[in-house]
Order: structure tokens, then sequence, then C-alpha cells
């Protein structure tokens, strides 16, 4: 990846972190930043039989998000749209994307049930990243590790739209 108006030497290597047979996350060898916009440059593996193509890390159709005009379904959004952040107040969307997969194995979609979400439930991919406190810290973890705890859960079968 390479950060808009850069050149060669700001290039940053984003790796996926394979244990077993997924991608459980990403490391880069440089810092990303926040508020900068980076230009994916190549994609390659070297074990191409997983070259992303079971990655899903986003929002599954239906989940509402928070905007300028108030709560809408995610794909309802378009580039410019301005989403509310945590830290950053409004903020305009970058892009998007959307792939309609079958919801089995790592592409089912993990469920929060409403309880404080406005009274709808929050579908997201398993490698979708969460933010929580930890000893007053704040880290991200995916979605599928709250798989067991109450009102989460893995919703199997059917076809899902990310």
């Amino acid at each position: 990846m390479r950060p808009q108006g850069g050149s060669a030497a700001d290039d940053i290597i984003v790796y996926g972190v394979k244990i077993g047979n997924n991608i459980e996350g990403v490391a880069s060898n440089k810092q990303l930043l926040s508020g900068v916009t980076y230009n994916v440059l190549s994609i390659s593996s070297n074990t191409p039989t997983i070259a992303y193509t079971g990655l899903y890390v986003c929002f599954a159709a239906g989940t509402h998000l928070l905007t300028a005009a108030g709560e809408v379904p995610v794909e309802t959004l378009r580039p410019g749209c301005r989403l509310v952040t945590a830290d950053h107040g409004l903020q305009p969307l970058r892009w998007i994307l959307g792939r309609r997969v079958q919801a089995q194995g790592p592409a089912a979609p993990v469920i929060f049930d409403p309880e404080g979400q406005s009274g709808r439930p929050l579908a997201v991919s398993q490698q979708h990243r969460m933010a929580v406190d930890s000893a007053g810290q704040e880290v991200l973890v995916a979605a599928k590790a709250f798989l067991g705890q109450p009102g989460v859960r893995l919703r199997s079968g059917g076809a899902v739209r990310y």
C-alpha cells in the first residue's frame, strides 16, 4: 500500500495473519495513520489458495449505522456519506464494497442481540473487529471471539451480503 501522494519509499506491506486455515488479523511493517488515504498497489500471497478469498471483514446487510442523516442500513451507504465515529465525530465514507456469499463456515455472520443498539441486532463478519475496554485500554477483538457470550450467536445457512 502507498499513502496517497506518497512515493515508493513510503510503501507499506500489510500481512494477513493466518492461524490454521483462517486469516485472524493483519499486521504491517509501518504504522498506518488515521486520516491518511492509502492506495492498494498489489495483492499477493505465498499460498495462493487462500489469497483473500475467505476473508470477510464488514457489516452484514440490514445492520444500521449512525450517519449525519440518522441511522441507515449499511446497504444504502454511498461514498461521501458522513458517518458518526467514536473518536472523530462525522467522517466521510471513502469507499464501499459489497459481496453476497453463502453464510457457512468463516463466512457466516456473528449476530449481536440488540441490547443497547436501538433495538436492532448487529450483524458483522467473524473477522470484524469490535472495540472493547481492557484494563483501561481500548483494544480491537474479532467478533467471533464473542461467540458463546450471552446475546451473541452465529447465523449459518442461506446467504449473507457483506
